[in-house]
């Protein structure tokens, strides 16, 4: 119940923050937010960031389907 409240709070403080400071220390408490925080500023930076960030998912993306393409071999 207090993890679940705690929660709650910090996706609270997710939409209250307004500056990078309020966003960042947010985001550094939960996984979801992070994301949540990741794709925020996807969203409003510029043509450069947005490739930086779209690069990096891609990345991320193709790292976890060479490990589950793994996973599907060892089965």
């Amino acid at each position: 119940m207090v993890k679940d409240e705690n929660n709650l709070l910090n996706w609270l403080h997710f939409l209250k923050a307004r500056t990078r400071e309020e966003f960042e220390a947010v985001a550094a408490t939960n996984p979801d937010i992070r994301e949540a925080v990741d794709i925020l500023y996807e969203l409003s930076a510029d043509e450069k960031v947005r490739a930086e960030y779209n690069a990096r998912q891609k990345a991320k993306m193709d790292r976890q389907s060479q490990s589950d393409g793994n996973l599907n071999k060892a089965n």
